[in-house]
């Protein structure tokens, strides 16, 4: 009979195991969510706990031990710092990864979106967009602690699965071209032999076609996306890099209107695909 996962209580980033994990001698593996924009402690660890039930199912459970493989499961959360800051923050990573030419207007792309639920922020993040330049809101100390978290499994020998959501995919980009970085000084073999543990599934990813094809830090070898083709949301941010002359990573999948068909996260809710 299969367990299912209730959703947890505590702040530690907690490890499910999965698949033929009681032999010592099997591969193990680490897999872990990403969360998003304007997501709660508590809503990350929900996400978390519905992607550990689709992995308890029999067929997946099945096809692990079959392959005599470990899969343990935990989460990487980004904090929120609320709708306003959690946009700018989103805008000044796509900014880093492609130019540093459209931070303003990713917010103000940002204010017209959260209209849909909330008027009264347009005027608010209008403004801010235009002082947003002024300071980085890129929550480095979590690309940092997180980065060295994948580091230190890869160095384990282990494989390393990430499963970003919405911005998750954003911090999952850059963490991995800090790995990048940090192993570039190994010997080639080396530094290959260790980054080919890691690989991305992202899910509503924000992420740029010349973001992902056009890195130097070869992270299209490594990332394959699963985007609603319903996903509002994505549709904004598709209307905004099409004014930046770039080109969103394409829809590829029907999940469906989750998330009720007048919500603002309309196709993007990660709990429902």
């Amino acid at each position: 009979m299969l367990s299912v996962l209730t959703a947890w209580s505590t702040e530690s980033e907690a490890v499910v195991k999965i698949g033929h994990c009681n032999d010592p001698k099997v591969k193990h593996a680490s897999m872990y969510y990403m969360n998003g924009v304007i997501t709660t402690l508590t809503q990350a660890i929900e996400n978390y706990t519905a992607l550990g039930n689709l992995m308890l199912s029999s067929e997946m459970t099945s096809a692990l031990n079959a392959q005599g493989v470990c899969i343990e499961l935990g989460y990487k959360y980004n904090p929120t710092a609320g709708a306003i800051l959690d946009f700018i923050e989103s805008g000044q990573q796509l900014n880093a990864l492609l130019t540093p030419s459209f931070l303003r207007q990713w917010v103000v792309l940002g204010a017209i979106a959260l209209a849909v639920s909330d008027p009264a922020v347009v005027a608010l993040l209008a403004y801010i967009g235009s002082k947003a330049g002024d300071s980085d809101k890129i929550d480095k100390a979590v690309i940092e602690t997180q980065g060295a978290d994948l580091m230190t499994d890869l160095f384990a020998c282990r494989n390393v699965l990430l499963v970003p959501h919405s911005q998750g995919n954003l911090y999952a980009h850059q963490e991995h071209d800090l790995l990048y970085n940090k192993l570039k000084n190994l010997s080639p073999p080396n530094q290959e032999s260790r980054l080919s543990g890691l690989r991305v599934v992202g899910v509503g990813s924000p992420d740029a076609v010349e973001a992902v094809f056009n890195s130097q830090t070869g992270y299209s070898t490594r990332y394959l996306w699963r985007t609603n083709t319903y996903d509002l949301v994505m549709a904004a941010v598709t209307l905004y890099l099409k004014t930046k002359a770039f080109t969103r990573l394409e829809s590829n999948t029907d999940w469906g209107k989750n998330g009720g068909p007048f919500s603002f996260w309309a196709g993007n809710s990660f709990g429902h695909v």
